[in-house]
């Protein structure tokens, strides 16, 4: 028994080391494939690695949305004039043919493999090295537990014991519904796995900043009618806090009618049934009028999820004052 409970022992504290020893990372090495995407609103991070091979750029689209007229530069702080990008299909990550250019990053083949839940990753970036433990593993993205961040946005995630890039990292606000507290929102930290691409679409800048320009004011409807909602239910003031003239005119009626005259139960659920009908109108013309048939995937896919908040707010909302009537 004790020859048993010694061998237990001896293999754990093998497994425990050898873990330790593939956790552990040292970011110099990296730090010369790291980049800055910088523009006139802020900056994002991007790396150079290896694809097809070839030395490209790589960042995510959702930081090239952010910074239009952006420029790449290396942690020398010389730039890197920018030939030509794609954009690719199924997930947010972006490739540019740069000029110059030194180390490169090697890309994780067969992520699906070789990546397991409660693996190690770090991401870097302009934020520095953030940690995170891998907690699903998808055809598109890795997902991973990890501290919120924004500068390492367009960053590589690297797979500790491999030492290689698994994805594009990406922190994202993400929506979903409490039956008790409403939409809610949180940050999740993704890796978009550059090994599953299996097609890039050619970027034409102007097209591109068009497209981002118009999802960009979807986003911000969106997110003014998820607040106007929360305000809602608190029973908190709704006027004077939104951006989108639609929410808030419905906010400034809401408040005007609330001021002048004290409403029953049913009569205030009247209203936000009114207000919910005129809000459901104005937001979907921005969806309607979109040129789904000539966008990037990209856009695509974000103006399907702006749809599907939105329709969680209506079924929310619309289930909240069926509960208060009763």
């Amino acid at each position: 028994m004790k020859k048993i409970l010694f061998i237990l022992i001896i293999v754990l504290v093998y497994f425990g080391w050898n873990q330790s020893f593939r956790d552990h990372f040292n970011s110099q090495e990296y730090r010369e494939a790291l980049l800055r995407v910088e523009g006139a609103k802020g900056r994002g991070s991007g790396f150079l690695c290896r694809l097809d091979g070839r030395t490209v750029a790589v960042t995510s689209l959702h930081v090239l949305c952010a910074h239009p007229n952006f420029k790449l530069i290396n942690t020398q702080g010389a730039l890197l004039p920018v030939k030509s990008g794609a954009a690719a299909i199924g997930c947010s990550a972006a490739k540019l043919e740069v000029t110059g250019g030194a180390k490169a990053l090697t890309l994780l083949e067969n992520v699906g493999s070789k990546v397991n839940i409660g693996d190690t990753v770090v991401i870097l970036g302009n934020d520095g090295e953030i940690k995170g433990k891998v907690s699903n593993v998808s055809p598109t993205f890795v997902e991973v537990k990890a501290p919120s961040f924004s500068g390492n946005n367009g960053g590589p995630m690297i797979h500790c014991a491999t030492g290689k890039v698994i994805g594009v990292a990406v922190c994202l606000p993400k929506y979903w519904v409490d039956r008790e507290m409403g939409v809610r929102k949180e940050y999740r930290c993704f890796g978009y796995r550059l090994d599953s691409v299996s097609a890039w679409e050619p970027l034409n800048w102007q097209h591109f900043y068009t497209q981002a320009t118009q999802v960009e004011r979807m986003e911000r409807l969106s997110d003014d009618f998820v607040a106007f909602s929360m305000n809602i239910r608190k029973k908190q003031k709704t006027e004077g806090k939104y951006q989108s003239p639609a929410v808030q005119r419905a906010a400034q009626q809401l408040a005007q009618r609330s001021k002048a005259r004290r409403m029953g139960r049913e009569e205030y659920a009247d209203l936000i049934r009114g207000l919910l009908k005129d809000l459901q109108f104005a937001t979907g013309r921005d969806i309607q009028s979109f040129d789904a048939r000539n966008a990037y995937d990209f856009f695509r896919s974000q103006v399907e999820e702006q749809g599907q908040i939105r329709e969680a707010v209506y079924a929310d909302m619309t289930q909240m004052i069926g509960s208060r009537r009763r």
